[in-house]
């Protein structure tokens, strides 16, 4: 074995991954950097396939960069704890066998590190999907340009993958990866070295590719349907990270909070695992999160990048234990709040219809309504206007509440738009966004179709059965 100090060292897990791992191999030996300055550690997982074979024929063709070292089955964490112990190089990472690495990545990391080397122990590069799914990783945002990220002043930048990051050997020290953990090893592995200098590098212009397999076989594909990765893993990484950064710095940090915050939330987002726990086990999980979500803010928490801000909202409100009911003295309006934040209101609800249909005297109409409200506490009422009365209906509705038209929606004065989305200081970004004054607002005449599409509908006076509210179905009147 040669005695020669590598740049970078390599270690690949290795598991029954034959049909992409020279695939893996081929994008390090083939890195701009030059693999001469690459040690490649390939550490066999007990693989039953033809991967030993593909390792030990780059070994044999490239003995001064290649180790290999066969383990029976431990699970990727152990492999990996086993491959630092072989590793020699400035620069550690831990590319996943069925995965890629740019070929001008090592290159770019390691001009970084040169850069930065006493600021900071971690450079992380954007997650490209490629295979059964394309695009971006959802927290790609934080690398819009190659710079040094304080953690402290810039908490949301988190980091879960030790896969698309590089570690600085030295800075490692005693941290390895924990063998008892399905799925997060790598998160609480990386996020205990970044509480060390709470700084970390992002490169722009490199990327990791990252393969969604055609058949679902992935850690992370198979692990929600085992035990562990509910209750074990809410003691053990996310509580376990808690605990560790508050006797590190003598409280919980933000980008910590952000960090597992993340993690929580898809944890809400699956559907139904009442066949993987039991009830008692639920309601102990349930308890666990309930208890972590105390120590995260409200603004984190509705912070996230999850495409579903509902159920932010929902994990909000079971923070705090449930709803209370406001009246509005101002308007015939009822407000739903968590913690004194405005949650829902009754002014503002739309309902969805996808179809609406008469048939033999009935009316059947098939839609939806989003809403933080109980079903009894709503009654959409459908009602037959006529010209007239549709037309003064939405031309006193839009006066008394101030509604201002502007490029094909509508904008009231509080900044808010019929999607439900939110202008943060709305006047102050008129000019970029809209020009007119919010302040003020033009008096609607009869003409309505001037500033919105209105689509006349003839309906039988009936109510929709506030059961339903919630499910897109049919609904017979």
């Amino acid at each position: 074995m040669s005695n020669k100090n590598f740049k970078f060292s390599i270690i690949i897990a290795i598991y029954n991954t034959e049909e992409f791992l020279e695939e893996a191999i081929e994008s390090i030996i083939n890195q701009t950097i030059g693999f001469e300055d690459i040690e490649l550690i390939l550490v066999d997982d007990g693989s039953i396939d033809s991967s030993k074979d593909i390792c030990l024929r780059y070994k044999e063709k490239y003995p001064d960069n290649i180790q290999y070292s066969y383990q029976e089955n431990q699970g990727q964490a152990t492999a990996r704890n086993n491959g630092m112990k072989l590793a020699r190089g400035k620069y550690i990472n831990f590319l996943d066998s069925d995965d890629k690495l740019e070929l001008n990545t090592l290159s770019n990391v390691y001009n970084f590190f040169k850069t930065y080397h006493d600021e900071t122990d971690v450079v992380s590069i954007p997650i490209k999907f490629f295979d059964r799914e394309t695009g971006d990783h959802i927290l790609n945002y934080k690398y819009e340009s190659t710079r040094l990220v304080d953690l402290i002043k810039e908490p949301s930048y988190i980091q879960l993958s030790a896969s698309s990051a590089f570690f600085k050997k030295d800075a490692i020290k005693d941290n390895i990866f924990d063998t008892e953990l399905v799925v997060s090893e790598d998160a609480i592995f990386l996020n205990k070295i970044l509480l060390e200098k709470c700084t970390m590098g992002v490169i722009s212009d490199s990327n990791y590719l990252y393969r969604k397999r055609n058949v679902k076989g992935s850690t992370i594909d198979s692990s929600i349907q085992k035990k562990d990765y509910y209750i074990h893993r809410s003691k053990t990484f996310f509580k376990g990270l808690f605990d560790y950064c508050k006797q590190k710095h003598g409280e919980l940090l933000d980008f910590i909070k952000y960090t597992i915050m993340y993690d929580i939330q898809w944890m809400f987002h699956l559907r139904d695992v009442s066949d993987v726990l039991n009830e008692n086990e639920m309601n102990e999980l349930y308890s666990i999160l309930h208890e972590l979500l105390q120590e995260i803010d409200d603004e984190i928490i509705l912070d996230q990048k999850h495409p579903d801000k509902t159920l932010l909202t929902t994990i909000l409100i079971f923070k705090h234990g449930g709803l209370t009911t406001v009246k509005d003295d101002n308007r015939p309006n009822v407000i739903k709040k968590v913690n004194d934040r405005i949650i829902d209101q009754l002014y503002y609800h739309v309902f969805y219809l996808d179809a609406v249909e008469i048939h033999e005297n009935n009316l059947y109409v098939l839609g939806f309504l989003k809403s933080f409200f109980k079903p009894e506490e709503i009654k959409i009422e459908a009602v037959k206007y006529s010209d007239e009365e549709f037309t003064k209906y939405w031309t006193d509705y839009f006066n008394k509440n101030k509604i201002i038209f502007l490029k094909d929606e509508f904008l009231n004065v509080e900044g808010k738009t019929v999607k439900n989305n939110y202008l943060s200081n709305a006047k102050n970004h008129q000019n970029e966004y809209y020009e007119s004054d919010l302040n003020s607002y033009t008096t609607i005449t009869d003409d309505l179709n001037k500033y919105y599409k209105f689509n006349e509908l003839n309906v039988l006076k009936k109510y929709i059965d506030g059961n339903t509210y919630a499910e897109k179905q049919k609904a017979l009147f």
